[in-house]
């Protein structure tokens, strides 16, 4: 049997009425989520039924303009209904970061790798998640290239089969076309954004920054990048290991 795996940036606690039916329906395997507030990790766990590992990145305890509540610590998660034989994690910003007010902005958060090793059937799956530097207007900068290097560094010593998460680059730019040519990209080429275009706060943005990347061990089908969720699309996916 595949794994069904999705991965959703969603963005703090806004769109918890939207994302709660949207897994039910799904049922996934693994859940890959940006954007997370450590205090609401046990109401997610009470919804989805499913143990979770958690990487913080920042912290928010400012007003801002980018709808994230003062709920403190924000990171990264994996939910599995699958039995976790490991996990780890590592941080690889190139640049010193102040997490202290989280702002979306280049060195506002700290950038990590989290990963887990989840069985299937007899089969183990090293799947891992992110989310990437950010820089303005779908730019490459100086800023993400050196963290990108570290990352791809990182990925070297990890070795996941699954990378996936928010990169907040665009495909067809540098920083997500260097890591196509290290995993294959397999959101379907005709989509050309993940930024939900009625949920997001800002209108009209083109760009496909999620990511749902495979080692050439996996064999993906099924997979579909869905609206409607959160301000960035979910992509849903189904992975197996190639005979």
């Amino acid at each position: 049997m595949a794994l069904k795996l999705l991965t959703l940036n969603i963005e703090g606690d806004n769109h918890y009425d939207t994302i709660f039916p949207f897994v039910q329906k799904e049922n996934p395997d693994v859940i890959c989520m940006q954007e997370v507030y450590k205090v609401d990790l046990p109401h997610l766990q009470e919804q989805l039924h499913m143990e979770y590992v958690f990487l913080p990145l920042s912290n928010v305890t400012a007003d801002n303009p980018y709808r994230k509540a003062k709920k403190g610590i924000e990171g990264v998660v994996v939910f599995s209904k699958l039995p976790v034989v490991q996990s780890g994690s590592c941080y690889y910003e190139s640049q010193p970061v102040d997490t202290s007010i989280h702002d979306s902005s280049p060195g506002g958060e700290r950038r990590g790798l989290l990963w887990v090793d989840v069985q299937k059937d007899g089969e183990t799956f090293r799947i891992a998640t992110t989310h990437f530097t950010w820089s303005p207007n779908g730019s490459v900068t100086a800023l993400q290239r050196g963290d990108l290097k570290n990352l791809l560094e990182s990925l070297q010593d990890v070795e996941p089969d699954v990378l996936c998460g928010d990169f907040n680059a665009p495909r067809g730019k540098e920083i997500f076309d260097t890591l196509a040519t290290h995993f294959t990209d397999n959101v379907p080429k005709d989509i050309t954004t993940s930024i939900d275009q009625n949920l997001h706060r800002v209108k009209g943005l083109q760009y496909m920054v999620d990511g749902f990347f495979t080692d050439k061990s996996i064999t993906v089908n099924d997979v579909r990048v869905i609206d409607g969720v959160s301000d960035h699309c979910a992509i849903v996916g189904a992975i197996e290991r190639k005979l």
